[in-house]
Order: structure tokens, then C-alpha cells, then sequence
């Protein structure tokens, strides 16, 4: 597979999410919500530039995830029992009349400076680094809002096998061999916890036909990962969108907060659009600063970034499938005097 097939998913992703959208449209105009009975929603999520025909920065990155049914106490979540009094003990998931989940999964990430064909040391660009990440998500919502906690645990570091990763997908699309990573960031242990906060601003139009709302989102988090502050505000408009609070989250975030339904409005088939805008403060991030306790390769940069989301998501049945490109700010004076970034997402999910 070359290159130049894979630039051209985005246009396959498109076309066939259309195909589904036509088939999610009502032949009769008769609508049939079928209740969420699901026990549980599998996910996969890939983020790649060379969806958007580029090679750096945030190059790759790719999340198997499972999340939860809907829940009346943490005690019904599957894991180990001794995390049940410390999900009892977090605020406001843990509140009267509201529904709960929990989600699991496991991410890798691959980071690299612009020019990937130079073996050298390239001090004015971000380094080379890898992320393996596993993320115990617990949350709850009502029709209002939503409130989800992370625990975040991994390592960076040639241990997480960024090199190997990146240099086997290079071999198999016939694309330049990445040079550099004798240059990448040492092994250390990630830890960090991350809180988000999404609250419905406004609803139009039906769940049950043609609508759409508008989703605030607010997010922190701390720890070696990165320390950050979040503000956006997303917007979707379709045929049948879901009470849900459906958006991507802050960077590097878990992918399934808000995806479960509050109701069963919606039904099981629909298909939207949706846009999504938001800004974050950094007070570190190990990508960008290096080691935290080694002395590595690291960058000055801007403690801020801006991100734009737009995308498209299709549902139908047990099945959902989204595509979206991304748009981010680069914080830092680069080689190739880059100031932003694109990358594409294509996800799947399988409700059960």
C-alpha cells in the first residue's frame, strides 16, 4: 500500500459513511426509537496526518476501548472490587438520579519533529517519543450534563516500541523511513488524572427527526502526561442525534466520555454532523518538555494551543462510524516555520 492510497481514505471513509447515512434515513418516514439496552459499546479510534497527507508532530495514534452499559451504582462495574469505595467517594458522578458508566481502554501515540528523514539531533523541533497508555475512565449524566474522571497509567519511552510501530507502518505504505529515533525520549512511567465537564447549552428540533444541539466542554488535568486547563464549545446537527454528549475530548483525552445515549429519543440509526472548538493552557507537557526526571531533548514553546474539529458520525443498528480531520495550532518555532498541524480520525464502534 503506497502513500498515495493512503491520503485517499478520507475520500473512501466519506464515501461509504454516505452510503450508510442513505440507509439510516427512514423509506417510510415512520419513526422507531429502540430503547439502549446495550451492555456494553466496543471502540476503535486511529488518528493519522497522512490522512491529511502529512508526516510529523502528532503523527499517530491509535485507542481500543470498552464502555460501559448504563449503570445504577459503580458496584455493577466490571473490575476489581477495591476500586468501588474509591469511585464512591468522587464528586458529583456519584449524585442522585444520575446514570453512571465506565470505560476502559488502551491507547499508543507516536509523536515526531517535522523532518523524520534527518538522523540528527534536531534541537528547534519537538522529539521523537512514544506513548503506551491505559486509561480507567469513571463518569455519570443526566439530560443536562455530563461529569467524567480519568485515571491515566503508561510509560513513554523507547519501551513503548514508537520506533518499531512507526517504522513497520512506513515499510508497509512504501513511506520514507523515519531517521531520528536514536534522539527520543527515555523510558519513564506516566501517571495523571484528568476531569471533564460537558453541559448541553441548547437543543433543536426533535431527537426523533431532523435536530441538533449545542455542548459546552470544560476539562483539567495533572500529572507527567500533561497539566492543562480546556474550554470549547461543539455543535452537531442531523437526522436523529443522540441525547448523548458526544464530542472529542481535550488532548490526549479518553474517547468515549459522552458517548452513551441518556435515551432511548433518538433510536438506533441516525447520522450528523458535527464541529467542535476549543483552547488549552499547559503547564507542562512531557511531549513537548521532555523527561521529567532525565535530562532529554525538550523545546520552549507557547503554554497554549487552539484545536477545530469537523467530522461526520453514522449509526446504525449496533454499529456507529465517524471520520473527522483536525486542525491544531503549533506552539513553538519550528524548522519548517509550521503554525498548525492537520490529522484525520476514523472510528468504529459495536454496541452489544
Amino acid at each position: 500500500m503506497k502513500l498515495a492510497s493512503i491520503t485517499n481514505v478520507p475520500l473512501t471513509v466519506a464515501a461509504i459513511l454516505l452510503l450508510l447515512s442513505l440507509r439510516s434515513l427512514p423509506a417510510d418516514g415512520v419513526e422507531r426509537p429502540v430503547a439502549d439496552t446495550s451492555h456494553g459499546t466496543w471502540s476503535l479510534s486511529v488518528d493519522n496526518d497522512l490522512f491529511a497527507n502529512k508526516d510529523n508532530h502528532y503523527t499517530s495514534g491509535v485507542q481500543l476501548g470498552w464502555l460501559s452499559g448504563k449503570l445504577e451504582d459503580f458496584r455493577e462495574a466490571p473490575g476489581p472490587a477495591l476500586l468501588v469505595p474509591l469511585l464512591h467517594s468522587l464528586p458529583w458522578v456519584n449524585d442522585a438520579g444520575r446514570q453512571r458508566f465506565v470505560s476502559y481502554s488502551l491507547a499508543h501515540r507516536i509523536l515526531t519533529p517535522d523532518d523524520i528523514a534527518n538522523p540528527a539531533y534536531i534541537p528547534e523541533d519537538m522529539p521523537y517519543s512514544g506513548l503506551l497508555l491505559g486509561t480507567l475512565t469513571a463518569g455519570a449524566q443526566d439530560a443536562a450534563k455530563m461529569d467524567a474522571f480519568s485515571l491515566i497509567a503508561g510509560l513513554v519511552g523507547p519501551s513503548a516500541m514508537g520506533e518499531q510501530m512507526q517504522r513497520g507502518v512506513h515499510q508497509t505504505i512504501g513511506s520514507a523511513r523515519p531517521m531520528g529515533w536514536a534522539h527520543q525520549l527515555h523510558d519513564e512511567p506516566i501517571l495523571n488524572l484528568d476531569y471533564e465537564h460537558r453541559w448541553r447549552v441548547t437543543t433543536r428540533g426533535s431527537r426523533r427527526g431532523w435536530g441538533g444541539d449545542l455542548i459546552g466542554q470544560s476539562a483539567v488535568a495533572a500529572g507527567n502526561l500533561l497539566s492543562s486547563a480546556t474550554l470549547g464549545l461543539g455543535g452537531r446537527w442531523g437526522w436523529r442525534v443522540p441525547d448523548d454528549f458526544g464530542l472529542p475530548p481535550q488532548f490526549f483525552g479518553e474517547e468515549s466520555i459522552g458517548s452513551r445515549p441518556f435515551s432511548e429519543a433518538a433510536g438506533d440509526r441516525g447520522v450528523w454532523l458535527f464541529a467542535l472548538v476549543n483552547a488549552s493552557a499547559f503547564a507542562n507537557a512531557i511531549f513537548w518538555d521532555g523527561n521529567t526526571f532525565r535530562a532529554s531533548h525538550a523545546i520552549d514553546y507557547e503554554p497554549w494551543i487552539a484545536r477545530a474539529y469537523t467530522g461526520l458520525r453514522v449509526r446504525h443498528g449496533r454499529w456507529g462510524a465517524s471520520f473527522a480531520f483536525a486542525i491544531t495550532t503549533v506552539p513553538w518555532t519550528n524548522p519548517e516555520n509550521r503554525h498548525s498541524q492537520r490529522y484525520g480520525r476514523v472510528g468504529l464502534t459495536y454496541s452489544y
